[in-house]
């Protein structure tokens, strides 16, 4: 087994991220380098839910907590 870098979904798009090992291992036959199209996709799901504008990408966002607390409220309920 061959060791390469680490990533981490940002955690801003952590539970739209699908990158795991054995897909990473089947992609490039290591257990840690990023799968870009999976990072491709998690950015067009956060593109959608508004969380990300076009050309964004996750880790430039500073102001993340923000947004994503928008998403929490704005899926809330209304009575």
């Amino acid at each position: 087994m061959r060791f390469s870098r680490n990533f981490d979904a940002h955690p801003f798009l952590k539970g739209l991220c699908e990158q795991c090992p054995g897909k990473s291992w089947e992609e490039h036959g290591t257990l840690d380098t990023p799968v870009e199209y999976l990072c491709q996709v998690a950015h067009a799901q956060a593109r959608f839910l508004g969380l990300l504008v076009e050309g964004e990408q996750a880790w430039q966002i500073e102001d993340w907590q923000a947004r994503a607390q928008k998403l929490v409220v704005r899926g809330e309920p209304t009575n």
